[in-house]
């Protein structure tokens, strides 16, 4: 008995075709050398050929067995997994991802992408399911350790700190900045000259014009001093008071 032909490529059971390889193999060789690439690209930019493989594609496509081929195979859970192990292969490609970026960047300039975005982002359903997405987002984001140290080193540079009291008082800036720019050490309260790590900077409520740092409770009290008929009679009987 005649002993079967093995091939070089490790094929036994396909046909041997030349130079030792079957005929998948030699082919796939043939296809993959560049003056084939070039030709088969040359051949495939022509007009013509173009329109006779499109008009070809519809007539195929259109075909009610190939219809029924194309749904069977779709729905199959082995062509499924085998598709989507292929796709993640391929978009996993450097060149793939950097050409997938470049579309979308294009894509996304257009009028028309630009249009479908706000479309979609104005449902309400959409808007409801963002809100409830941020809202679990942001409490989890800003839980996190690393967040909250980042957020306490930006909250204590005094230009900030500026900017936020000025826009919560509508104080002038510089004027605020100032004083946020004294050391900690070097401050003390405007009212009974102590100092401390809780002073809180003070403002007239009229005028706008920084008054100087303060403790809550001096505030309050100076507060609920200036609301008195009498507040110079009222100071003086509580140091009369006090230095018995």
């Amino acid at each position: 008995m005649k002993k079967p032909r093995i091939n070089e490529c490790g094929h036994p059971d396909i046909p041997h075709l030349a130079k030792g390889k079957c005929a998948h193999c030699y082919w796939s060789a043939q296809y993959a050398r560049p003056e084939f690439k070039a030709r088969q690209a040359i051949y495939n930019s022509s007009p013509e050929v173009k329109f006779r493989k499109s008009a070809y594609g519809k007539v195929y496509r259109a075909k009610p067995e190939n219809k029924a081929r194309k749904a069977a195979s779709r729905d199959n859970p082995e062509s499924k997994s085998r598709r989507k192990a292929y796709d993640k292969e391929y978009r996993a490609k450097p060149e793939v991802k950097a050409r997938r970026t470049e579309y979308r960047k294009v894509y996304e300039a257009t009028p028309k992408a630009k249009a479908k975005k706000a479309a979609y982002r104005n449902r309400p359903e959409v808007k409801a399911r963002m809100i409830d997405y941020h809202k679990v987002y942001d409490a989890v984001y800003h839980a996190r350790p690393e967040v909250k140290d980042r957020r306490a080193v930006y909250n204590a540079i005094p230009e900030v700190r500026a900017r936020k009291y000025c826009g919560a008082n509508k104080t002038d800036y510089g004027e605020t900045l100032l004083w946020f720019l004294v050391p900690v050490e070097d401050r003390c309260c405007w009212l009974c000259g102590c100092g401390g790590q809780s002073l809180k900077l003070d403002h007239n409520h009229k005028t706008l014009k920084i008054r100087g740092w303060t403790h809550a409770v001096c505030n309050t009290a100076e507060g609920m001093i200036m609301k008195s008929p009498n507040p110079t009679r009222l100071l003086a009987t509580l140091a009369t008071e006090s230095s018995r």
